[in-house]
């Protein structure tokens, strides 16, 4: 067995040291290794001031022994890091690891920042800034566009004309000024 392989084995079968802080940080590569995507456990720490209203979150330290035993619970591999030697081998494979706070606020301090998120999915949060143009518009539903409809009589805002009495009309709803500029 090589001495790369020796660390790694000894990194996925050992436990956190109950004196020190962690992170717990999922990194996940591409399929071609150039983009690195991760994932980091965060709490709320408040709203901005701007409408709408969005969240702030920032990395938590965590109890690293419960989280490193969840993961290994579920069939999940778990890297207790508390090196730098430790996190090159993380960056190497990646996968779910507990990062020591030093080594962690040293190599991966601005994954540990404040940041400003938009929830995706059931449980996540992801940094507006890494959305595509347009993903915090919102389309009304299919109950409210029905109301709106009913309340323009079918006619179309702009010029008057009825999707009935014209067959080329197709009529949209939406908002003048769009959700994600707060109105």
């Amino acid at each position: 067995m090589s001495a790369i392989a020796a660390q790694l084995k000894t990194l996925l079968t050992s436990e956190p040291d109950p004196t020190k802080k962690y992170f717990a940080i999922t990194l996940l590569c591409s399929a071609d290794g150039k983009k690195i995507a991760y994932s980091c456990y965060s709490h709320w720490v408040g709203f901005t001031e701007d409408a709408p209203r969005k969240e702030i979150r920032e990395a938590s330290i965590v109890h690293a022994d419960r989280v490193v035993e969840l993961w290994r619970e579920m069939g999940e591999t778990a890297i207790v890091v508390n090196s730098l030697d430790d996190m090159s081998l993380f960056f190497a494979f990646g996968g779910n690891g507990v990062i020591e706070e030093g080594v962690a606020r040293s190599v991966i301090g601005e994954w540990l920042a404040t940041v400003v998120v938009a929830s995706v999915g059931q449980y996540g949060f992801t940094a507006i800034d890494t959305l595509p143009p347009g993903a915090l518009n919102k389309a009304p539903t299919p109950k409210h566009r029905m109301r709106v409809l009913k309340r323009d009589n079918f006619r179309c805002r702009i010029c008057g004309r009825s999707a009935s009495d014209h067959v080329d009309l197709e009529l949209h709803v939406h908002h003048i000024r769009p959700w994600a500029a707060g109105e």
